[in-house]
């Protein structure tokens, strides 16, 4: 996940100077604490979190003796750490039985119906809830109604709406029925997006609220709005009992301002990110491993999960294959898309622990892309038999693709590399393997 990317390099880069240091001065902690507190502000965390945050820090370096003890400036990073995680840190799980009700809510663009969907599918494929409902309940906008329609049929989840319909108490009584009547196991109210706080439409969420008792009112937040999503939150809280939030957009260079506020000023729980446009691109929030991940320590739990998301039959045949000397494009193209499900190969590379002493450049995504593009752009049997490929197939297939030849050639190298370093592993001991490898 490229969350935040300015954030941490710049989070990552204070704290690297002073890992440098052979010897720390209290003028290098004060530096440090004043350069990690501009960088917090520049970043639009709320001035008053940020103070004591930075208090806090100050306060438990000198407390430890920091400077006294062995490795000081372990120290201090961890010190650092451990004050992100309690930032964030809360009850950051739904707790959902069967036939609960989520109340949808947020402001328009963002990004609440998409979330829904997401949502849906979350739960659908974690928590096992084998037939959820999604609701259309903006009668204000018929093309919040098609998106969510079109949401659904590509989740191929169960989607309820009344085109007709105005009342949207009586689409959310309907809705119950039709949920009872087709044994859905969950609901989620897509509810409309407001353009701010409007009284009328806050009433309306809030009637939603008490007759239908939701088991969870979860607002979404625009993940690139920094500390407004403060205000926003407690402008929503002041009409309903918002129970958590989800924060969407948090893909690209974020600059994390509300992740980092919210909680501390209003005492709402975070309980997902949006991570990506794709609707698999939801991610339950874990303070420690959002953490891990921003200073660079890695998130090697999340690296887990998303393999064992992949079919293991699948990876363990193409890894046979590899071994045995038989992998073709074919098999490299379809580990270039395995790598796209994961979040792509730079993403894959952040969670793992001491990747930032790895220059991430080089696993530009365009470069896999390109490589994806070429590849498609060959025949079957150039793909299953790349020896047949002359002069004059690579510059049609560097044509067909977009690219100049000598990518092409770029590619096929890599490949031949690839598959004579292979077949050095076949039968070979595993330490000796390792060895190699490092």
């Amino acid at each position: 996940m490229a969350m935040m990317e300015g954030f941490s390099e710049k989070i990552q880069s204070s704290l690297n100077n002073i890992s440098k240091k052979s010897k720390i001065s209290d003028e290098d902690i004060k530096k440090t604490i004043k350069e990690i507190r501009l960088i917090l502000l520049e970043a639009d965390v709320n001035y008053q979190v940020a103070k004591e945050f930075c208090k806090i820090i100050e306060a438990k370096i000198v407390k430890d003796d920091v400077l006294k003890g062995l490795n000081p400036s372990e120290q201090i990073i961890k010190i650092v750490k451990d004050q992100m995680i309690e930032l964030l840190d809360g009850n950051n799980k739904l707790d959902l039985k069967a036939t609960d009700i989520i109340l949808m809510v947020g402001l328009q663009g963002s990004g609440k119906t998409t979330t829904t969907g997401k949502l849906a599918n979350f739960l659908r494929k974690k928590q096992n809830f084998k037939k959820p409902l999604v609701v259309a309940c903006d009668v204000y906008r018929p093309a919040a109604i098609d998106q969510l329609i079109t949401i659904a049929k590509q989740l191929s989840i169960d989607i309820y709406y009344e085109k007709d319909n105005q009342n949207v108490l009586e689409i959310v009584k309907n809705a119950n029925a039709h949920a009872i009547e087709n044994n859905n196991d969950l609901i989620i109210l897509d509810t409309a997006g407001r353009m701010h706080v409007e009284t009328e439409l806050m009433d309306e969420i809030k009637d939603i609220q008490t007759k239908f008792n939701p088991k969870e009112t979860l607002l979404v937040l625009d993940g690139t709005i920094g500390q407004m999503a403060v205000d926003i939150t407690n402008q929503f809280q002041e009409y309903v009992n918002i129970s958590g939030l989800i924060f969407s957009k948090m893909d690209g260079d974020t600059r994390g301002g509300g992740l980092f506020s919210v909680k501390k000023a209003t005492g709402i729980d975070i309980k997902f990110l949006g991570i990506s446009e794709k609707m698999d691109g939801l991610e339950e929030f874990n303070p420690e491993r959002i953490v891990g991940r921003i200073l660079g320590m890695g998130d090697v739990l999340g690296l887990i999960e998303k393999a064992e998301e992949l079919n293991t039959e699948e990876t363990e045949a193409m890894a046979n294959k590899m071994l045995e000397g038989k992998f073709d494009l074919n098999d490299f193209l379809k580990q270039i898309k395995m790598l796209n499900k994961m979040g792509g190969l730079k993403n894959i590379m952040r969670m793992i622990p001491g990747a930032k002493k790895i220059d991430l450049s080089q696993f530009d995504e365009k470069e896999i892309n390109k490589m994806k593009a070429i590849i498609e752009a060959m025949t079957i049997q150039e793909r299953t038999k790349p020896s047949v490929l002359n002069g004059s197939r690579r510059q049609r297939i560097a044509k067909g693709s977009g690219v100049k030849v000598q990518d092409v050639n770029k590619l096929i190298k890599g490949y031949e590399n690839s598959k004579k370093m292979m077949k050095q592993f076949k039968g070979m001991d595993p330490n000796k393997m390792m060895n190699m490898l490092k």
